[in-house]
């Protein structure tokens, strides 16, 4: 896209844009579309130096061809001197608007920019999906299959427990994850819960690989349990859709997570949730629900910790849900300030 932007951006200067036409239409659709709407989950993180290129370069055709970019809600930042802050000024400053994910972003982009009117905070969009908008409409063979087995065992159980580990923290140098996820399925087995370990993203099967998914992850937790605990948990273990997810996620009663997204589901249906995570993205998000207490990094999550968490949760479970419902419509309707913003550009 970059080198053939530079060409058509060069020929609409010397007059010469009807050879439009002869253009891929990738970059036709691009050169024609009243906005851009970058919907990276993070992009400028400081210790993300590498993903640098592709932050700015995702926008440059853009910038290129006059098109205006809207950068939705997402966690960005901080900019300490270097090459993070480098890249992000020009590049966020080009923005018609940028939708910082969470009050860290928002300061952080604030700091960066100056306090600019382009400089806005918003929540994630993920927080407006209902279950008719799902673009699949297909049904997992075996989601049936696991959501009966979470109704014929959830009354005899202390309580249902969703575990949704990540494949990019399963793949740490450090290593450690997948025996902590493990770990704590072991726990809460032996404490009586049923535990459902579900994924957030997939790529068909487990043996598509680990990159990005979440499968792969959850055949390696299985394989690491006791066959007495493995008998206590279910595991989604094929490909499923974000809605068909949330459908999982409606059967538990509290969820421990390591997916951005799988944050946002818990939250929308009013789940307690725990988060073992990797950076400020989904403490600015809990925040909110005032559940940033429950947050850890995954390079220091103590076992302990999180079973702690979850033993507060169930102490007032009813009144956890019903914190968690009175800030959602708030959330909703700063998600959706930057849908109305995107619909204004677009009349």
């Amino acid at each position: 896209l970059v080198p053939l932007a530079v060409l058509l951006a060069a020929a609409r200067r010397i007059g010469l844009g009807v050879v439009v036409a002869l253009f891929p239409a990738d970059v036709r659709a691009l050169a024609e579309s009243r906005v851009l709407v970058d919907l990276a989950g993070v992009s400028f993180v400081a210790g993300r130096e590498r993903f640098l290129p592709y932050n700015v370069l995702t926008l440059v055709p853009a910038f290129l061809l006059g098109v205006p970019v809207v950068k939705a809600a997402q966690a960005m930042g901080p900019f300490p001197s270097g090459w993070n802050r480098l890249a992000a000024r020009p590049t966020l400053g080009r923005c018609v608007a940028v939708f910082a994910r969470g009050e860290r972003s928002f300061g952080f982009v604030r700091e960066l920019l100056g306090p600019r009117p382009a400089v806005r905070r918003a929540d994630d969009m993920a927080f407006l999906l209902e279950p008719r908008d799902a673009l699949a409409r297909r049904d997992a063979p075996g989601l049936c299959r696991v959501l009966r087995r979470i109704a014929d065992r959830k009354g005899a159980a202390r309580s249902v427990v969703g575990l949704c580990p990540s494949s990019l923290l399963a793949a740490r140098p450090e290593g450690g994850y997948v025996e902590f996820v493990a770990a704590l399925a072991t726990e809460l087995a032996a404490a009586g819960d049923l535990v459902v370990l579900f994924p957030n993203a997939t790529r068909g099967s487990s043996s598509a690989g680990p990159r990005n998914n979440d499968l792969h992850v959850i055949e390696r937790v299985m394989e690491g349990l006791a066959p007495e605990v493995r008998s206590a948990v279910v595991a989604v273990e094929e490909d499923v859709h974000v809605v068909e997810i949330l459908r999982v996620i409606q059967a538990v009663d509290l969820a421990v997570v390591s997916r951005f997204h799988a944050m946002v589901g818990t939250l929308s249906l009013g789940k307690p949730t725990v988060v073992v995570g990797w950076s400020h993205k989904y403490l600015e998000v809990m925040q909110e629900f005032g559940l940033g207490e429950h947050v850890f990094d995954a390079r220091e999550a103590a076992l302990g910790r999180v079973l702690a968490s979850l033993e507060s949760f169930r102490a007032d479970l009813y009144g956890h849900r019903s914190r968690i419902g009175e800030k959602l419509e708030g959330v909703r309707t700063s998600a959706r300030r930057q849908i109305d913003l995107i619909a204004d550009m677009m009349r």
